[in-house]
């Protein structure tokens, strides 16, 4: 053997042992590349083009009116179920050659085939909020400014403002077909953002782009609608985006003391006291580290100048759009400060200063009116809990399934994250991460939102845990590299599948239809000024127009049609107009313990006593308009 030669079989020696960046898998099986890596550099491209041409498939063979408690998941057809699969597949072929416009793409193409499964198959948008938010924005329009007295979010007005200026800017009359898209568009920008903070955290090529799978398949949250705190964690993802990236100190520790030394001899003891010196001179030195701020961090400087300010504006714009995000993105960057990790912690001043000026200037009205309101839950933290938790856990078998499925998947996520976090912790002790996914759980101690805020709390911490489990993905691949793909395939397609029965669970009474809007709408358009206008159920598609004209704010508080009797809850407070729509029936069925049709019993006892007549039928949708005062 010569010289050269085993030179060579050294080198190639080595470069097998030599770990590929993010744990991959190296590329020497059966002496050449994987099997994923032989594939043409197009085939990932062509099954999420496949993925894409099956959507269609699904929105006409999907059966809506044939869904029950499980909600989308129980009538979704093949189709919809393969371009899941095609699209995880997609990505993950993709992730051996990692090509960034391709993963965007790809990217792109998953969210559409998870989150954006309802907004395919469905004709209109979900949920009765997204509709109440449309009329706050037609309320701003009609008015020409902020209406007063209407309700309280408008005393946070910065994205019902936004959107009013868009849409008298583009000659919109109606945002229908933006309330049905915004979820995939909104998620989108998330993922951009949640990707841009797992760069800084991860590093590497492919973490973090599994990182924002990840994120996207434990987004259960359902918080990605036309709302204030869509655009609010847009702006949350930007700023922490830059504080653990172009604004991120470097981390470094104290420069300790010398400890000194003592020679031990049989004559000469070490005694405690002598030690008491070493141990205050570090923790002086500790105390004046971190008084002495952050290292700068290794970024030129004008790109440091326009991350600062950037962020600056985005906190300015975050206090005048939602009420309880500030409180979140503070305690976050309360924990980059403390850890010295943020080099720009005047922001946390900003936000500071920000939240002070608008809650005195531009939310006075909300705090001298319902200051009550605000503050009576304030360290409730058991009646927040029973309401997040322990009130939803209600319903048919179906709607049981959906939401202990829901407790599961969370649990799975920190219990992912956790390992990661043990993990971080072992090889660079360090737990800001960890800390910066569990932090928002402290704003349960100061809200007045009720049970939605743990669904906030963790939409807040869930890009720092997505990021916490890729570091245990890692982990795992790298002790079980052989199996690690195929695996990590699998769960990405039961957590896609999982994410959509999940987010679509609630379906049911949630979905609305074309005519539900058109009979609602002209509904309230032809009511007189001062009238009222109900509907039996919480998520009919009602206030999407003229809420400073006409009340829209459903029947008494204290009683709920869908479970107590519908005609005393209807007449304790008889509206002018009564909409029963197919979602009210649905709501009483599958949470309600009622039988099918129920409504329409309630329609015959409201005819048959003289209270009402029936004015209108359009389809499965009824009005009715009263005749006399109970």
């Amino acid at each position: 053997m010569t010289a050269g030669t085993g030179m060579t079989r050294l080198i190639s020696l080595v470069e097998r042992a030599r770990p590929e960046p993010d744990g991959a898998a190296p590329d020497d099986v059966e002496g050449g590349a994987p099997t994923w890596h032989r594939l043409r550099p197009w085939t990932p491209l062509a099954l999420a083009a496949l993925a894409v041409a099956l959507l269609p498939l699904a929105a006409v063979t999907v059966d809506l009116d044939a869904m029950g408690g499980l909600g989308l998941g129980g009538v979704l057809p093949v189709w919809g179920w393969a371009s899941i699969v095609l699209a995880v597949a997609a990505c993950v072929l993709e992730i051996a050659r990692p090509r960034p416009v391709a993963l965007a793409l790809l990217t792109g193409v998953l969210i559409l085939c998870t989150t954006g499964m309802p907004s395919v198959v469905e004709p209109a948008a979900r949920l009765g909020i997204t509709w109440l938010h449309a009329g706050f924005v037609d309320a701003i329009t009609r008015a020409g400014g902020v209406p007063r007295g209407i309700d309280s979010r408008l005393s946070w007005p910065g994205f019902f403002a936004q959107w009013a200026w868009i849409q008298d800017a583009a000659g919109m009359r109606q945002l229908d077909t933006v309330l049905r898209w915004a979820p995939i568009a909104i998620v989108g920008a998330w993922a951009a953002g949640v990707f841009q903070i797992a760069r800084g955290l991860l590093g590497g090529t492919r973490a973090p782009w599994v990182a924002t799978w990840l994120f996207c398949g434990e987004n259960w949250i359902e918080q990605d609608y036309f709302s204030p705190q869509a655009t609010a964690m847009i702006l949350v993802l930007a700023v922490l985006a830059a504080a653990v990236g172009p604004l991120a100190a470097p981390a470094t520790g104290p420069r300790r003391a010398a400890e000194p030394r003592y020679a031990s001899t049989e004559a000469d003891t070490v005694e405690l006291a002598a030690v008491r010196p070493y141990r205050v001179g570090a923790l002086i030195d500790r105390v004046r580290w971190w008084l002495s701020g952050p290292s700068r961090p290794d970024t030129d400087r004008l790109d440091v100048l326009i991350q600062w300010g950037g962020s600056a504006v985005c906190l300015a714009a975050l206090v005048a759009a939602h009420q309880l995000t500030p409180f979140a993105i503070g305690a976050q960057l309360l924990v980059l400060v403390v850890a010295r990790r943020l080099w720009g912690r005047h922001l946390l001043l900003v936000l500071v200063l920000a939240v002070t000026t608008w809650f005195v200037l531009g939310a006075a009205e909300f705090w001298v009116n319902q200051l009550g309101l605000a503050t009576s839950s304030v360290g409730q933290v058991g009646s927040s809990i029973s309401g997040g938790l322990g009130d939803r856990l209600v319903g048919d078998v179906g709607q049981l399934v959906g939401k202990f499925g829901r407790v599961a998947l969370a649990g799975a996520t920190w219990g992912l994250a956790l390992l990661g976090a043990w993990w971080r912790w072992r090889q660079r002790r360090e737990l800001v991460v960890l800390a910066l996914a569990a932090v928002p759980v402290t704003i349960v101690l100061l809200q007045s939102y009720g049970g939605e805020v743990l669904l906030r709390i963790l939409l807040y911490g869930l890009p720092f845990l997505a990021v916490l489990g890729t570091e245990a993905l890692r982990v795992l691949h790298r002790r079980w590299t052989s199996v690690a793909l195929p695996v990590f395939a699998a769960g990405m397609v039961l957590l896609c599948a999982a994410v959509v029965v999940l987010r679509g669970g609630n379906d049911v009474y949630l979905s609305v239809r074309p005519h539900d809007v058109q009979v609602v709408r002209e509904t309230i358009e032809a009511a007189p000024a001062g009238t009222s206008v109900y509907t039996l159920g919480d998520h009919a598609p009602l206030g999407i127009e003229r809420l400073a004209d006409v009340n829209q704010f459903n029947t008494a508080a204290d009683c709920q049609p869908i479970i107590d009797d519908p005609i005393r809850c209807v007449l304790a407070n008889p509206p002018e107009y009564l909409v029963v729509l197919r979602q009210g029936d649905a709501e009483g069925v599958v949470l309600g313990g009622r039988s099918p049709g129920w409504t329409r019993q309630a329609i015959a006892e409201f005819v048959a006593e003289g209270w009402y007549r029936i004015q209108r039928v359009e389809g499965d949708a009824v009005v009715l308009e009263r005749t006399r005062n109970p």
